[in-house]
């Protein structure tokens, strides 16, 4: 997995999440996180696979974790406005 197959992953998720009818519960969220950082977790791993089989210099991997970490930041974000638009709220 890459930084593009990460975002991807982000996308789905939000957009499943975004193009749900269900209504905004706890677990709804919970599941919604999970999925997220399932997303971060497996990209992690790739990341400290290339790593370790030294395909990436330190410099890089600390550049690729801080873009990850950025982009699962901007997708928890977003899943709090989506449930925040639903529930009649502006948290923006």
């Amino acid at each position: 997995m890459n930084l593009s197959e990460a975002k991807r992953e982000y996308r789905e998720v939000l957009e499943a999440f975004a193009g749900s009818d269900e209504a905004v519960s706890e677990a709804r969220l919970a599941d919604v996180q999970r999925r997220l950082d399932g997303v971060r977790k497996r990209a992690m791993r790739q990341i400290d696979q290339y790593t370790t089989r030294r395909f990436l210099s330190v410099n890089q991997r600390r550049g690729m974790v801080t873009k990850l970490e950025w982009m699962h930041q901007k997708a928890q974000a977003e899943v709090v406005a989506i449930a925040a638009q639903r529930q009649g709220t502006d948290v923006r």
